[in-house]
């Protein structure tokens, strides 16, 4: 953590939240090469954030949350149940292997398949079986992939006939972590990366969300790229970070609404 770490966050704390976009162009090219590679952009940012976190932390053993999906398609009328069915659970990534990324990725892909079959399972019953103490989080990041296809709907056929019309969509709402990854695959991939003044200084995290579109982009353009190279590519880390806030980056608040 750049500042004061671990425990919780402060209920009253605000949190903020950094922006930034790959262009429409990036973002299929991104698509098309993780769809040939036989990934998910899902599995490509989860390992683009593990890939990160060890960097970070000089540790090839890292673990960090993500958001699960409930609906399993074997589940009888699953599409006309109502409520959001999601789960938080944590994901252990060894990055220590020698081999080359977009094969990790793969390993790790079918490692998140072998699990669905446990995505029901409460957060609080796994910190319980961990042996880990309640007051001690399992996890203090968090990776969110919103892959509704809303904005790619909205310049698509239907709502360029006008039967369909989707506008002013936006994520909202706080997060009880101190840093959490939101990446939105809609006609541009979105990455929005919430945290908490108390815990990250704003350089910090316009620095490391440089960095998520920097190895998303180096996983592209190099197809042969090794494991081991991307933490060696960020080694700069380790060193005392200078002012980084350009007009690539944007930095607002996150309004707290109560019904």
């Amino acid at each position: 953590m750049d500042r004061r770490p671990g425990g919780w966050i402060d209920a009253d704390e605000p949190e903020m939240v950094c922006r930034a976009s790959l262009d429409a162009a990036e973002s299929a090219r991104l698509r098309d090469t993780a769809q040939r590679n036989g990934v998910t952009v899902s599995t490509l940012m989860l390992g683009v954030w593990a890939s990160i976190l060890a960097a970070y932390s000089g540790d090839d053993d890292v673990v960090f949350g993500i958001v699960v999906s409930n609906r399993p398609p074997e589940l009888p009328n699953i599409d006309s149940m109502i409520g959001m069915l999601v789960n938080t659970l944590p994901l252990r990534v060894s990055v220590a292997d020698l081999i080359p990324f977009w094969n990790w990725l793969r390993v790790l892909q079918r490692g998140q398949l072998d699990a669905r079959d446990y995505e029901f399972t409460p957060l609080a019953q796994i910190h319980e079986w961990s042996g880990i103490s309640r007051d001690t989080p399992l996890f203090e990041t968090l990776v969110a992939f919103q892959n509704h296809p809303g904005t790619r709907i909205a310049s698509g056929p239907a709502a360029r006939s006008g039967l369909l019309s989707i506008t002013d969509a936006r994520w909202t709402g706080p997060t009880n972590y101190p840093l959490l990854l939101r990446v939105g695959d809609g006609v541009k991939i979105d990455f929005g990366l919430s945290y908490y003044r108390s815990r990250f200084a704003d350089a910090t995290v316009a620095r490391m969300l440089e960095d998520v579109q920097t190895l998303v982009r180096r996983a592209v353009d190099q197809p042969d790229l090794g494991l081991r190279d991307v933490p060696s590519r960020l080694q700069r880390q380790l060193l005392p970070l200078a002012p980084l806030l350009t007009d690539d980056f944007s930095f607002v608040p996150i309004r707290h609404f109560a019904s």
